[in-house]
């Protein structure tokens, strides 16, 4: 079995895979907030348009609901299951995309003073005799 590496060798590894770390999550927020902004106004108007379609369709639940139905048993239970689903749980259920891209927006490593701890521990640390090589 090998000898173990020493604290200052793991120490700059650790800064290194953190550094890489760090950029790669730069470089894949810009790509998601790039693809947010092709398609925010495609997924706002699908938004939209499915909230509007649902609205529609309570509405005529209501009128169905609001209906004599004649003796006809085949067209009460028709009735009866159409006014019986729940489409009101689905209203507002479709997420809206900036509020989900607002946290990663301000995920920003290269301007945010938090990660300059990461340039700072570039040292070199201490080395204690018989412990570290």
């Amino acid at each position: 079995m090998g000898q173990p590496l020493s604290r200052p060798v793991r120490w700059a590894s650790a800064i290194e895979r953190a550094n890489n770390a760090k950029w790669e999550l730069q470089s894949l927020r810009d790509q998601l907030i790039e693809t947010y902004e092709k398609f925010e106004d495609q997924w706002t108007n699908e938004r939209k348009n499915f909230d509007t379609a649902l609205g529609d369709l309570v509405h005529l639940q209501h009128d169905y609901a609001s209906s004599t139905v004649l003796a006809d048993p085949n067209t009460a239970e028709r009735q009866d299951y159409v006014t019986g689903l729940n489409f009101e749980k689905m209203l507002d259920k479709i997420p809206d995309l900036g509020k989900i891209i607002e946290p990663l927006k301000k995920f920003n490593p290269s301007e945010t003073s938090d990660f300059d701890t990461l340039d700072d521990a570039q040292v070199t640390p201490p080395k204690w005799y018989g412990r570290d090589k």
